[in-house]
């Protein structure tokens, strides 16, 4: 797919996109602190966003299947969903979890390069 793009000057700029796109509306206060966050990282607020988004992905579809189920079956939608959720939150939990030892080990790395070297005693 390619996009066309008119500057002020009437020139036709193509820019091939290879990924779809999704315009979604946000807070001031939530934009700006993604804007705050991709800045301090280096990168676009479009690509942090991706980025969150991709970490999310298995919640979501889990969130929606939870959904579709509760659509399909209304007599016991309630505790299918329900467990569906559940499970969706165990599994947020248990990435939480992963990612905060990953960030334990980076720590740990970072504490034992910066740590003064003790002399060895007499």
């Amino acid at each position: 797919m390619c996009v066309y793009y008119v500057n002020t000057k009437s020139l036709v700029i193509i820019m091939a996109t290879i990924k779809p796109r999704l315009q979604i509306l946000l807070k001031a206060e939530t934009k700006l602190a993604i804007e705050k966050a991709a800045s301090q990282m280096g990168v676009s607020a479009s690509k942090l966003v991706c980025e969150f988004l991709d970490e999310a992905l298995p919640a979501i579809k889990m969130v929606g299947d939870a959904f579709e189920e509760a659509k399909k079956n209304q007599a016991d939608a309630s505790l299918k969903a329900l467990n569906i959720l559940k499970d969706t939150l165990l599994h947020a939990r248990q990435s939480a979890s992963d990612a905060q030892l990953d960030i334990e080990d980076v720590i740990s790395v970072q504490k034992s390069k910066t740590a003064p070297k003790r002399k060895p005693r007499a």
